[in-house]
């Protein structure tokens, strides 16, 4: 066998006279002896001293370092029973004594060929796995980091809850209630009432473009503006008028600042007499719900807050009667889609779902009405902020 292998350029071989030499040049317990890398096969007798080949092949085949090595074993015509033997010991093929050189090495270079393949798949495997791995520590990162920004964006969200109203300003009795829904732990809308004087409130509700943070960072910014003690809206301890805030407002957030215009509806109402002063940019048209059952769309409108006056601002005036109800909401509301492609809630179905619960109180009517905006969309999460706040006259 080792002159027909020599003869055809296998030169690497190493020899053994029995199952000692063998274990030896293997290294089985230690390292391979000799310098010698792992065999790529092993020829191995089946009848040899001390150890049989088949118990031989048995303990490389224990061995881990050698378990992979493919085994050829070598017999006798009349061993012929003992394969099946040598088969479930580990071996991959056999060769007959005396070996014919065309079978000898078809069936080495068998060997080899599939030896080699199998150490592809075996570099091949291990890349995958090593692969595997990078992407498994990578999505936990993801995670760990997506678990910091819900935490984030959820201790973000409790602040921007705290700026809406709790109630009246002290010494205010008017009913007067919100319902707020933002389509992701943090949303663009704000609304607030203030007292501006003693007798006149105002009341303002607000949607900035987009969802998320960035949308909040500028709804809080306006919400500070809007307080009076900003200075935006009293100056010299006397009321703006809702117009100039409108204009004030276009001119402090231009477009440039934070990439994002906002809609909204300032209002100032004067509690003695009823009368009603409102501006509108770009917002949805406040809706008054007169107690006598009639309605009213409040139709002032310009550009949103930051477009440079694209369209000049204005106000207009309604006097409210005792049970009239002023209703603001976001576009949102009107703009919930449904998941079964039937279009969106719109006006029409919000008119009607306010127009059927009149009766209720002002509290569980918005309540009422964001349950039907929900319901409609068929969604645990809305794509778009839903605001809704509503006062009812009272004097």
């Amino acid at each position: 066998m080792e002159g027909i292998l020599l003869s055809e350029g296998f030169t690497d071989l190493i020899l053994c006279d029995g199952p000692g030499q063998a274990m030896e040049a293997l290294g089985i317990g230690g390292g391979f002896s000799g310098g010698h890398r792992a065999p790529d096969l092993i020829l191995l007798d089946v009848e040899m001293p001390a150890v049989n080949g088949i118990e031989l092949c048995r303990i490389i085949k224990g061995s881990p370092a050698h378990r992979d090595i493919p085994v050829i074993m070598v017999t006798s015509l009349s061993q012929m029973e003992v394969l099946a033997q040598a088969f479930e010991a580990g071996a991959m093929d056999y060769i007959t004594k005396p070996p014919r050189d065309v079978e000898l090495l078809a069936r080495v270079r068998s060997a080899l060929a599939l030896q080699q393949e199998t150490e592809k798949r075996k570099a091949h495997e291990t890349e995958l796995l090593k692969l595997t791995q990078r992407l498994a520590r990578a999505h936990q990162e993801l995670v760990d980091k997506q678990q910091r920004l819900d935490e984030d964006l959820r201790s973000a969200a409790g602040i921007q809850k705290s700026l809406l109203p709790k109630g009246l300003p002290a010494g205010v009795a008017i009913p007067f209630a919100w319902e707020f829904q933002p389509s992701q732990f943090i949303g663009g809308d704000i609304l607030n009432m203030v007292e501006l004087q003693p007798g006149l409130l105002g009341l303002y509700i607000v949607d900035v473009a987009g969802h998320g943070v960035p949308a909040a960072l500028v709804s809080v910014s306006v919400f500070q503006a809007l307080l009076p003690s900003s200075g935006l809206i009293i100056q010299d301890g006397l009321p703006v008028p809702p117009v100039d805030v409108l204009g004030a407002l276009d001119r402090e957030y231009p477009l440039e600042r934070f990439e994002k215009a906002f809609t909204m509806v300032y209002a100032t109402l004067d509690m003695a007499s009823g009368k009603l002063t409102f501006a509108n940019a770009g917002h949805p048209r406040p809706l008054l719900f007169r107690a006598d059952g009639s309605l009213e769309e409040l139709d002032v409108a310009s550009a949103p807050v930051g477009a440079g006056g694209l369209l000049p601002f204005s106000q207009d005036e309604r006097v409210l009667s005792p049970g009239d109800r002023l209703l603001l909401f976001t576009d949102g509301v009107v703009e919930q889609p449904s998941p079964s492609g039937g279009g969106m809630f719109g006006l029409e179905r919000l008119i009607e779902a306010l127009a059927s619960t009149r009766g209720l109180e002002l509290g569980p009517w918005l309540a009422k009405a964001k349950e039907r905006v929900l319901d409609f969309g068929g969604l645990s999460e809305p794509p778009d902020d839903i605001t809704l706040v509503a006062i009812e006259f009272a004097n």
